[in-house]
């Protein structure tokens, strides 16, 4: 957003010309004119929709000591007129006039793209807070649930233990919360056996010595610490229904607080974003002479949301032209739905694409909010202007 920057050419070469003229009446007030043109050193470029050539207009003013001197001089050349008739050097006067009161103004510059995605990725991040927070309501559940537990001893010995079995949750009573453990001992075992059985094939296919070997270790490693799995099932198999709730009441717990880590790392950059947004808003009211100085910077940033666009209308475009799977007949006519297999990847495709498409305008959105709102407050504001007075009016109240 903000004021476009006004397309002001001065009649340079007719200013120069009047300021050398000595038969000119208003010699001085053209030198004074041509001294404020020359003050202000800033270039704006203005892409030509026609031949897409950048033409460049000089003579902005770039800063307030610019534009300051830009205008006390202005003031001097309308002191110095003489020929009151001379209507070419008043229609240079109002230009500069024109300039110097947008020069001089503060304008809106935020972009709307930016808000809007921000306000799109906050939405998101609201949603997963509620999500977060019944992930959390369920983890407090499952910790007030251990008190009700009724005591009973198990074992199982390591050789009857089912892999296969359905696992209830883990936290519904002791027994289960016990064979989910001995569940990831077993299978661990399993696997590290099967590992060294893998290197134990390869064997007879060992063209050196020094493979041999190499794959030798490589099985007892294996072998070592599949036995280490099987000590710490035949531990965990002689606890008592004691050390077990105990060892429960220690997970249960652990999973609650990285839940709540969870909750506040989401919420706490959902509340970032929106208190970000105003503030953004605040900071991108520069001065226009600063929108000058900067014009470069913002055209880049303007290249780096329109390639965002383009890529997320590329993923956009390409989900929605993505076909589906039909069965036909010999003749090509449709006869069915087709594989509703292959239609279900394709659907997932397509979501997946679009969601993709959303995150990349949401996360360019965010970083141009954060950049534009530190660069911003940075440029756009004197801060120690604005703390001086601050302090004034605290000492003056004070009083």
């Amino acid at each position: 957003m903000g004021k476009k920057i006004p397309q002001i050419r001065f009649s340079y070469d007719d200013i120069v010309a009047g300021s050398k003229d000595l038969s000119n009446p208003n010699i001085e007030a053209y030198q004074l004119l041509l001294n404020a043109v020359h003050a202000g050193t800033g270039i704006h470029f203005l892409d030509d929709d026609d031949d897409n050539a950048i033409e460049s207009f000089p003579h902005y003013p770039q800063s307030a000591e610019e534009a300051e001197q830009m205008a006390k001089l202005l003031k001097d050349a309308k002191a110095a007129l003489k020929d009151k008739n001379d209507s070419f050097i008043k229609e240079e006067f109002a230009k500069m006039d024109e300039l110097l009161d947008w020069a001089t103004k503060r304008h809106f510059s935020f972009s709307w793209f930016a808000i809007i995605g921000v306000i799109i990725f906050s939405i998101f991040l609201n949603h997963m807070v509620k999500d977060k927070e019944e992930w959390v309501d369920k983890a407090k559940a499952t910790v007030e649930s251990l008190k009700n537990w009724e005591k009973c001893d198990t074992t199982v010995k390591f050789e009857d233990f089912d892999v296969n079995s359905v696992q209830k949750y883990e936290f519904n009573n002791a027994k289960a919360y016990k064979c989910s453990k001995l569940y990831n001992y077993k299978t661990s075992y399993i696997s590290k056996m099967e590992d060294a059985q893998a290197w134990r094939e390869k064997m007879d296919t060992a063209s050196t010595k020094e493979i041999r070997k190499n794959i030798e270790e490589n099985i007892e490693h294996c072998e070592k610490v599949a036995e280490e799995y099987r000590d710490k099932y035949e531990e965990y198999n002689k606890m008592s229904y004691r050390e077990i709730k105990k060892d429960a009441t220690k997970s249960a717990k652990a999973r609650l607080e990285a839940r709540k880590d969870d909750l506040n790392f989401i919420r706490r950059w959902c509340i970032f974003f929106i208190l970000l947004t105003p503030l953004y808003i605040f900071a991108c009211r520069p001065f226009g002479y600063t929108i000058i100085k900067k014009e470069e910077e913002a055209r880049n940033a303007g290249f780096f949301k329109k390639l965002a666009l383009g890529l997320a209308g590329g993923l956009a475009a390409g989900a929605m032209s993505m076909g589906w799977y039909y069965a036909v007949n010999s003749s090509g006519k449709i006869v069915g739905d087709g594989d509703t297999g292959l239609n279900m990847m394709v659907l997932f495709t397509k979501i997946g694409m679009i969601i993709a498409a959303i995150c990349i305008i949401c996360c360019t959105a965010a970083v141009m909010m954060i950049y534009g709102t530190i660069t911003g407050l940075i440029r756009n504001y004197n801060w120690k202007e604005i703390i001086a007075a601050a302090k004034a009016r605290i000492a003056a109240a004070r009083k």
